[in-house]
């Protein structure tokens, strides 16, 4: 914002004098991009429901950045367990998942043919851009990465049922 000031210098004279210099200062927002709590990796059966997933700035703990900005979060999963997002494909993808893009919540519940290790990335933007360390504009954003393996469940066979035959 603008502000303006005014400085008034008196002696200290029996008849003193004065003067004033009225001036303005004009500070200029400097974005400061979200930075997401950690997220921790999950391990469940097929048909459990995970802990729900929450991404959350660190600073307020919750969905405003520093700069009391709103956060939309996206949420991208892919097969390749390394630590980095390698496709966007989106969270949603995946049967029985829920993401919120102005939450950050995620919830899943992997049925029977879910077993394997999943790998998802969560970006958190404020939608504006600022000056990094190296003096470049860049995205307002931040992401954690984390998996969750889901277990084989062994599942008992069902029977159909009977069929009267007639001989």
């Amino acid at each position: 914002g603008l502000y303006e000031f005014k400085i008034t210098a008196v002696d200290n004279d029996p008849k003193p004098l004065k003067d004033s210099k009225i001036f303005t200062v004009e500070v200029e927002n400097i974005n400061r991009p979200p930075v997401l709590s950690p997220i921790g990796n999950q391990e469940v059966l097929e048909s459990e429901k995970i802990a729900q997933i929450d991404a959350n700035d660190k600073t307020s703990n919750g969905d405003k950045d520093i700069d009391q900005e709103s956060i939309t979060y996206s949420c991208f999963i892919d097969s390749n367990i390394n630590q980095k997002l390698d496709g966007e494909i989106p969270c949603a993808s995946l049967r029985g998942l829920t993401f919120s893009n102005t939450t950050g919540k995620l919830d899943w519940t992997p049925d029977f043919f879910h077993s394997g290790n999943y790998e998802f990335t969560i970006f958190a933007s404020d939608g504006g851009d600022f000056i990094n360390k190296g003096g470049s504009k860049v995205k307002s954003e931040d992401s954690k990465t984390f998996s969750i393996k889901v277990n084989n469940s062994n599942r008992a066979p069902s029977l159909a049922k009977e069929i009267a035959a007639v001989i």
